[in-house]
């Protein structure tokens, strides 16, 4: 996974995060994949994902959450790979805030 990686402002290249995102979803021990952040650049993955692969290895109730810029990752994977999506909360803005996170949040996620 390349999560530490930096190239420039993302965590890896294009290539390395839609590799990293299809490893996730081929993965029968992961359930839900919940975006960090707003997703900067999540575009640049498209033409990089498999979306026919994707959709032969998934086994059993997959969830990708975001929103922001995630919004193309997203459709497409709903779209083209039939991955149940959810336009919700990012991990670091809505679970990670100072004080805690806001009621609402919780109980609408």
């Amino acid at each position: 996974m390349h999560a530490r990686a930096k190239t420039y402002h993302t965590a890896g290249t294009p290539e390395e995060r839609a590799s990293d995102l299809m490893s996730l979803l081929a993965n029968p021990d992961v359930g839900i994949i919940m975006a960090t952040i707003g997703g900067n650049n999540a575009n640049e993955m498209l033409p990089h994902i498999d979306f026919a692969t994707i959709r032969k290895q998934i086994k059993g109730l997959k969830l990708f959450v975001g929103y922001s810029d995630n919004t193309i990752l997203l459709h497409a994977l709903w779209e083209f790979a039939n991955v149940t999506t959810i336009h919700g909360p990012s991990l670091l803005p809505q679970f990670g805030e100072y004080g805690g996170v806001h009621p609402f949040t919780l109980e609408s996620f």
